[in-house]
């Protein structure tokens, strides 16, 4: 999940007097359809969808004929920071995370596939006269991904995809400067990267699948504007959003029962310094020493009858942050549970989803403010999602 993990924290190093660094965290999000989320996310080997483009697009050669796949995700973040015994509230805005997906069988050995959706995102806003205004009052992070996929079916066993990613993102950000009063600094910018997706799909019997699906880095060169009391400095700064390997199996307990573990290792190490040159101030370079992280899923689905499904999942989240943090995302692990409940008949289908996130409260000794209490850091996430075949 994540409109609530940073992702383009170059606002305050954009200033040669900041007074407070920024430091970066996970945002990755995986809220990429009703039914996955249902059950934590375990796609990754069942595949059985179009939305397999995002969890494994080798398993679109499981879909007949031409499908697509439309919904979205609802996620309200709350959470509370604690400034010298002093609680400041994050403001609870709701932030949709649509997605789309086409899938066509070419031939009896070939797939292509078509998905638009956010993979990574932050969306976070304070008062703006709250303890930590200097450092953050707003941010507003979207990053669309647009996968072209081809998918080939080697044997009934084995099929394999890979596809490219073209990923447009755009921030604002904004946060408070002091000088002889308090002024609003803005930062706003955008970008286009390019990275690739490769995926295995393996059903050795009728009770097992096994998935596999590594994501490449994606580099955005992000170029745009920081104002700074109505004065306008042109800015740009690299960004290099990780790579990931993704792996999964699925087990047809009994013709109704199937259950689902993935794990998910993403290489936020590759992020070790955020290097920002803006034309007339210094240029700035940051260390943030990330680490590299996994997460684990496990998902149930259970058929009621021929037309309904209900679903479960449990997702353990490691974050990615460790002694770097800020106040544009809440650091500490997450865990969240989720229900799903899908209708399905032959030509159509609806599913929806409900998910309980919450992170562990955590305190950090950060420059300037001493020590800091994060915590009650939830989200209530929703999604719903329509399937069409033809």
């Amino acid at each position: 999940m994540k409109f609530f993990h940073r992702l383009l924290p170059i606002a305050t190093i954009l200033i040669p007097f900041s007074s407070i660094q920024a430091q970066a965290a996970g945002f990755a999000l995986y809220e990429s359809s009703a039914r996955g989320d249902g059950m934590g996310g375990t796609l990754i080997a069942r595949a059985d969808s179009p939305s397999a483009l995002i969890y494994n697009p080798a398993g679109i050669t499981q879909l007949e004929g031409t499908q697509i796949e439309l919904g979205t995700a609802i996620i309200p973040p709350r959470g509370t920071v604690t400034i010298t015994e002093k609680d400041t509230k994050v403001k609870g805005d709701n932030h949709i995370v649509p997605y789309a997906y086409a899938t066509h069988q070419v031939t009896d050995q070939l797939w292509l596939g078509l998905s638009l959706g956010t993979r990574f995102g932050l969306g976070t806003e304070w008062d703006t006269n709250w303890l930590g205004r200097y450092s953050s009052t707003e941010v507003d992070v979207l990053t669309l991904s647009f996968q072209p996929t081809i998918a080939y079916q080697i044997n009934e066993k084995l099929s394999v995809a890979v596809g490219a990613e073209i990923m447009y993102g755009d921030v604002t950000l904004s946060r408070q400067v002091p000088l002889s009063k308090d002024v609003n600094y803005e930062l706003n910018g955008d970008a286009f990267g390019l990275g690739a997706v490769a995926a295995l799909h393996y059903r050795p019997n009728d009770q097992w699948r096994l998935g596999l699906t590594a994501r490449t880095p994606v580099k955005l060169a992000l170029e745009g504007k920081a104002t700074l009391a109505g004065v306008g400095y042109d800015a740009e700064s690299d960004l290099k959003l990780p790579g990931s390997i993704a792996m999964g199996a699925a087990y047809q307990v009994t013709p109704d029962l199937s259950l689902e573990a993935d794990l998910i290792y993403t290489f936020w190490k590759s992020y070790d310094e955020l290097k920002v040159i803006a034309n007339g101030l210094p240029t700035s370079i940051e260390v943030k020493d990330w680490k590299n992280s996994f997460r684990f899923q496990l998902g149930a689905e259970y058929a009621l009858n021929e037309n309904w499904d209900i679903r479960a999942g449990y997702v353990w989240d490691q974050s990615p942050m460790d002694e770097h943090v800020d106040f544009l995302a809440f650091p500490g692990d997450r865990q969240i549970f989720s229900l799903g409940l899908g209708y399905k008949t032959d030509s159509w289908n609806i599913d929806v989803a409900y998910a309980y996130l919450f992170g562990k409260d955590e305190i950090h000794n950060m420059p300037y403010f001493g020590q800091v209490e994060y915590k009650d850091s939830t989200a209530h996430i929703f999604n719903v999602n329509f399937g069409f075949k033809f």
